[in-house]
């Protein structure tokens, strides 16, 4: 044969394999999830704001995360640069500490899997099923019943 080489790929295809035909729902949800843009992510980039800034704005965030009849979802905008991010951090470790925090998403743009909405959806849902145990089995069933939503 030559010159030919041939590469043992018996491994690749059984890992390869294994991931297509997993059955637990929540591996593969986390499987397409963002995890660089949950709260206790691997990134190096953690930017919090500095002691005595943006104190109003954070007040009122965690005013808002305290209050059981305030709406479900808070929706931080802004232009690029305006500190976003830093306020975000800021708050998910406040609410982290006092047992507020459910479920985030930082948008960056220094990553593919985080600088766009493609896994937002499938990154909150992961974040619920783990920290609302009375809505991990319906996520569960939804992905059991049709895998084509991720």
């Amino acid at each position: 044969m030559g010159d030919a080489q041939f590469n043992d790929i018996t491994n690749q295809t059984t890992i390869n394999q294994s991931l297509a035909f997993d059955t637990d729902p929540l591996r593969l949800l986390l499987n397409h999830s963002a995890i660089n843009a949950m709260a206790e992510s691997p990134t190096v980039y953690e930017p919090t704001c500095h002691p005595g800034t943006r104190e109003v704005v954070g007040g009122r965030i965690m005013g808002w995360a305290r209050d059981p009849k305030a709406t479900p979802i808070l929706w931080l905008s802004g232009p690029a640069g305006a500190g976003m991010s830093c306020i975000q951090r800021t708050i998910v470790q406040s609410c982290t500490a006092e047992g507020l925090l459910v479920a985030c998403f930082f948008f960056s743009s220094k990553q593919s899997e985080t600088n766009n909405q493609t896994r937002f959806v499938t990154t909150l849902a992961a974040q619920l099923a783990e920290n609302i145990p009375g809505i991990k089995r319906y996520i569960e069933k939804a992905i059991k019943m049709d895998r084509r939503m991720l």
